[in-house]
């Protein structure tokens, strides 16, 4: 039933959605959004209003917006322009709205019908003026049993005839008019606006229709609105002589197209409330506040009795009030007012997530009354909802019953829709912020300095550590300064480069060990940890490092070094001397050689080579009286403690993986010479052990001086294989020894 404004919606389909498209980018984050994707909600919105109006079926439209309403909820976007999104067409298609509506469109198509049947009729009449006298019975039937009221005129403004609707609209008897003129039959205003008319249509000789006027009931003084059609009545002549007026009664048209006036101007003012509560939600950081101002704005704004907000506690399975408007709903807050899940309206709302509308409540069964609110006749309860999680109701009531209806409850469920997401995001605000909170505590915590930056090398944070570390008072001063604020400019353009892999391509630096100077001027050493930053897009925004200073473990790693080069240098001298020791006790021979056959010693195998590798203390290979030779030296604890060489096969001779071996073999066979030197010495130190203690023993186990001398001198030549040993007793200075004195064994 609403074509016409269907085709006007899509004829204009471009400048609606340019508007459209102009006033959703003034709403904050939609314009963050990318054109096509604006335009194609845009287009889609218009589109389906337009089908929706041709098929008189608006599920469609309720669909595709609860539709995209789940879409951005979702998305660890921010929601007000999408509730703009809903209103703003009805703006914008307001201009096009000639008819208000459907009542307004049925009128236009019933008018433009009846305009054309009255022109029949015109004509019709004309015909039968000319066959009055023949037919004057029939035309009178006609002129009365049409419900299209008729007048017809002379030029001079009287009222020759009218017929039975036009006289029982006026309440009067065709007599009581004819005859008569406008002037003496309306209030002179009128009539005189009537007369206008008629010599309009009489001086043009054309037709005047869709006059819409008021009209004063001659009979009853009623005042009414009429649509009327004037024609030019003419002669056999085709000279005009008067005036055929017809109209149609739209006194209840009118009426009904006022109420759909009032209707769109509180619509305009539910839609100015709806905007300034949903600018309130978007920018409260108090819910307490912005509660109170949601309760305020739509009690004041849309005249309710009474409005109230309950926020739902699980553990007492009840809605608890949170704000209630003006005296009465402080004196319910601070009473504890609650109503448990699943009673009256309000719990019934909670407990279904439904909204429940009581239009009368004297006619609900389910409805409680409140002694606070003593004038309530129809109430409106909308649960407040994030997905399907009840958080609270919104609550309003009205002192007159059927004054609540669903165009209230579609608002406020929009409303609700609005505190739900400013609900949960302060509820994810504050969950940021005890993050962020434990977060601060846990890096000013760490000894380590800790810091975050963005691709131009300026901090995003730091914390504690790092800024004690750069002599500041607090981490905040570190924010938008970069490493050349605190270092040479050499040592940042250094730190700069290292970090440039890393925003760039995304590569990690682990564990980086690297010198710095602190702002005492003293060298440290740091190990830092360096790895990209990235947003939800996966992109690179930065870095994040974390760096410790070794300088401690870098002094001791040092003295530990030393200590081992020390040690080293200790060993080889222990080991260069026992060797020498070692080979002085004759025990080995000069060299042994393994002829395939047998080992033997010899006592001179040293070949030039074998020199060459003890003074390089490396491999060395070369060709010795046409012999190949393979040389390398033994080390232990870097002391050469003699060689091993091969004389090489002409025909098979040694390559890489051999010569390889030969000095694996040669770091086995110098460590095994060291182990069965350090054996053979631990033996002969067992047995002087031995041999010290048994001396001890038995010279501890003599009862004089004698017996001490004589075992001691035995025990001696036996130790050391000598034939003969001697112990004599130092005389005083005042004595002079005598030879022959003493102990011999």
């Amino acid at each position: 039933m609403h074509q016409r404004l269907a085709t006007q919606i899509r004829e204009q389909m471009n400048l609606l959605v340019d508007q459209y498209d102009a006033r959703l980018r003034l709403v904050p984050g939609y314009a963050d959004l990318p054109q096509p994707a604006r335009h194609d909600l845009e287009r889609r919105v218009l589109q389906l209003i337009a089908d929706c109006l041709d098929a008189n079926d608006n599920r469609p439209l309720i669909q595709y917006i609860q539709d995209r309403a789940e879409q951005v909820l979702t998305h660890a976007f921010q929601p007000e322009w999408f509730q703009q999104a809903v209103i703003i067409p009805q703006d914008i298609i307001s201009p096009l709205i000639e008819t208000v509506g459907e009542s307004d469109f049925v009128w236009r198509s019933l008018g433009q019908a009846q305009t054309t049947a009255w022109e029949i009729v015109a004509r019709e009449r004309r015909r039968i003026e000319l066959t009055l006298r023949e037919s004057e019975a029939r035309y009178q039937t006609i002129f009365d049993a049409t419900p299209i009221m008729f007048w017809l005129k002379d030029v001079h403004n009287r009222t020759l005839r009218i017929n039975k609707a036009a006289a029982t609209f006026e309440g009067v008897t065709p007599a009581d008019v004819e005859g008569k003129s406008a002037y003496d039959l309306y209030p002179r205003e009128q009539a005189e606006a009537f007369y206008q008319d008629d010599l309009e249509v009489i001086r043009s000789n054309k037709p005047k229709l869709g006059i819409v006027e008021q009209h004063t009931s001659v009979g009853t003084g009623k005042l009414m609105w009429v649509e009327t059609g004037k024609t030019p009545v003419h002669n056999d002549r085709g000279e005009t002589v008067g005036v055929l007026a017809f109209g149609v009664d739209v006194t209840e048209r009118k009426r009904v197209e006022e109420q759909v006036q009032e209707s769109l101007v509180r619509r305009s003012i539910q839609v100015q409330t709806s905007t300034e509560v949903a600018q309130e939600i978007a920018a409260a950081t108090d819910l307490n506040e912005l509660f109170q101002r949601v309760v305020t704005l739509i009690k004041e704004r849309f005249n309710f009795y009474h409005a109230q907000l309950f926020r739902y506690e699980p553990g007492q399975d009840a809605v608890v009030l949170v704000t209630g408007y003006g005296e009465v709903g402080q004196k319910m807050l601070e009473a504890g007012h609650k109503l448990q899940m699943g009673r009256g309206v309000v719990g019934t709302a909670a407990a279904s997530g439904e909204s429940i509308l009581a239009a009368d409540v004297a006619q609900d069964k389910d409805w409680r009354p409140n002694s606070n609110l003593p004038n309530t006749r129809g109430e409106l309860a909308v649960p407040i909802k994030w997905r399907k999680q009840v958080l609270g109701i919104l609550d309003v009531q009205s002192d007159q019953a059927g004054a609540l209806t669903n165009d209230d409850r579609l608002l406020l469920e929009g409303l609700c829709g609005q505190i739900a997401i400013a609900m949960e995001s302060k509820r994810l605000l504050d969950s940021v912020q005890q993050s962020e909170q434990l977060m601060r505590t846990l890096i000013d915590a760490v000894p380590a300095y800790i810091y975050a930056k963005d691709l131009q090398g300026r901090h995003l944070l730091g914390n504690a550590a790092l800024a004690q570390l750069y002599g500041l008072n607090s981490p905040a001063e570190l924010l938008g300064k970069t490493d050349f604020d605190f270092y040479a400019r050499e040592l940042a353009e250094q730190y700069q480069a290292s970090e440039l892999p890393i925003l760039r391509d995304g590569a990690s630096l682990i564990a980086h060990e690297e010198p710095n100077i602190g702002v005492d001027g003293r060298l440290r050493w740091n190990s830092t940890t360096k790895v990209p930053l990235c947003n939800a897009l996966g992109q690179i925004i930065g870095l994040v490092g974390i760096t410790s200073d070794i300088t401690e473990r870098k002094r001791v790693e040092q003295q530990m070094e030393e200590t081992l080069r020390e040690t080293e240098r200790l060993y080889a001298a222990v080991s260069h001397d026992s060797w020498q020791a070692y080979r002085q006790t004759g025990s080995l021979r000069q060299g042994y050689m393994f002829d395939r056959a047998v080992i033997r010693p010899v006592e001179s195998v040293w070949e030039p080579e074998i020199v060459q590798a003890l003074d390089q203390r490396a491999l060395v290979t070369s060709q010795s009286g046409q012999r190949p030779v393979a040389v390398t030296p033994l080390s232990v604890r870097g002391e050469v403690i003699g060689a091993l060489g091969v004389y090489d096969d002409p025909a098979h001779p040694l390559g890489k993986k051999d010569l390889d071996l030969i000095e694996a073999v040669s770091e086995q066979v110098a460590l095994a010479l060291e182990n069965a030197r350090l054996f053979d010495q631990n033996q002969r130190d067992a047995e002087r052990e031995h041999t010290l203690n048994r001396i001890t023993s038995r010279v501890r186990s003599a009862r004089s001086v004698d017996e001490v001398l004589a075992i001691a001198a035995q025990e001696l030549r036996m130790a050391t294989g000598a034939s003969r040993s001697m112990i004599e007793i130092q005389p005083n200075q005042d004595q002079l020894a005598r030879p022959g004195e003493g102990v011999r064994a």
